[in-house]
């Protein structure tokens, strides 16, 4: 094709500076049919092979925007995949796309190699509002500290780094930053979560106006462990219109048939 060929079983780029449709045949030999296939080529614009020993390089601001687009926009999931950061970013105040949404689920391995993401906004209507909209089972969020970030949202499923992780999360870190929800389950790290370890938020604003509503988590399904929240204002609304109230907590407003140490 125009954009790609077929070697093997492997479908090789032609001009990795390319996006596009391209098309391949597929022969049914029990049929006898032959089957015309489009496929969405999207070339991966970072440094790096992808894998845990040669990691994919995010380096800009420019470099997070073309993450998101990548997930959200053009579906690319990244499964068994590595991500590192390699150097504080600022965003400047730019109003990020959640990386991944409830349909293209981010599965990758995220290691901000302690470096800091900071200043960017997150502002829409739609669920799952956060630098990431949702990670799924096979994620890992680790080593990043977020400062300055805003998030707004209208909708479920909000958190400052995550809306929603099945995955893990660790040594993440969010500072100097605000979340304000009029939907359900907010948290100053995490939405919804799974496992959550050696986190906290720090010097951060919560408002939750539909409640269900944590420091560090709304929600936590998997065990919690060393994580804290310091000199967090948490204004969350415990009864909205007929509907009752929903649990709010320093750090985890519902533990659900898990445990938190320390």
């Amino acid at each position: 094709g125009h954009y790609a060929t077929i070697s093997g079983n492997q479908i090789v780029l032609n001009d990795k500076s390319e996006f596009g449709n391209d098309t391949i045949m597929v022969y049914n030999a029990q049929l006898g049919v032959n089957y015309i296939h489009v496929v969405k080529i999207a070339p991966i614009p970072f440094e790096g092979a992808g894998v845990e020993d040669d990691p994919f390089l995010l380096k800009t601001k420019a470099d997070m925007i073309k993450l998101s687009e990548m997930t959200t926009v053009n579906h690319q999931l990244f499964p068994d995949t590595y991500f590192k950061v390699v150097n504080d970013i600022d965003m400047d105040g730019y109003k990020v796309t959640p990386v991944g949404n409830n349909q293209n689920k981010f599965n990758a391995t995220f290691d901000g190699d302690n470096h800091t993401i900071s200043n960017y906004v997150v502002d829409d209507k739609g669920m799952y509002m956060g630098l990431f909209g949702y990670a799924d089972a096979a994620s890992v969020i680790k080593n990043l500290t977020v400062d300055g970030a805003e998030v707004k949202a209208q909708n479920y499923y909000s958190g400052i780094v995550v809306a929603q992780s099945s995955g893990a999360l660790d040594n993440v870190h969010v500072v100097n930053s605000s979340i304000y929800s009029t939907g359900m389950a907010a948290g100053g790290l995490a939405g919804i979560a799974y496992n959550i370890s050696n986190c906290s938020v720090k010097d951060t604003e919560i408002t939750s106006l539909y409640g269900y509503t944590g420091g560090v988590a709304a929600e936590v399904s998997a065990p919690i462990s060393n994580c804290f929240a310091q000199n967090v204002n948490i204004v969350c609304a415990t009864v909205s219109g007929s509907a009752p109230g929903y649990p709010t907590g320093g750090v985890v407003g519902n533990l659900f048939f898990t445990t938190m140490d320390n």
